[in-house]
């Protein structure tokens, strides 16, 4: 089954400056298409080559509001090369994992 298959988050249509590093130094830029929690479309002007499903590497999402930037990065694999550019899977710790690190936040602060 493919990650598309098993996708578990919705998209939304998100468009910003998007780039890949591998673990391998390959360094692909573009902007998102769409994100969602679980991964992000690296949108490419033309099939990005030399790069294989399942390889692993960061995302740098930025994101820009008037002038300030703020660039985010995920750890994340490939989930699939098309044509038109790239999808990407954030490898995101599972809940849990998660519970152990959980902290609480009154609302008044």
């Amino acid at each position: 089954m493919s990650i598309d298959a098993a996708r578990q988050s919705d998209r939304i249509r998100f468009i910003t400056r998007l780039v890949f590093h591998s673990a391998q130094g390959l360094r692909i830029e573009g902007q998102s298409n769409d994100v969602s929690l679980s991964g992000a479309f690296l949108k490419t002007p033309g099939k990005a080559q030399n790069i294989d499903e399942g390889e692993s590497g960061v995302a740098q999402i930025t994101v820009r509001e008037g002038d300030s930037e703020v660039t985010m990065s995920f750890p994340c694999r490939v989930a699939r090369v098309t044509e038109a550019g790239v999808g990407l899977h954030f490898d995101v710790e599972s809940e849990e994992e998660d519970e152990g690190d959980e902290q609480e936040y009154d609302e008044d602060d």
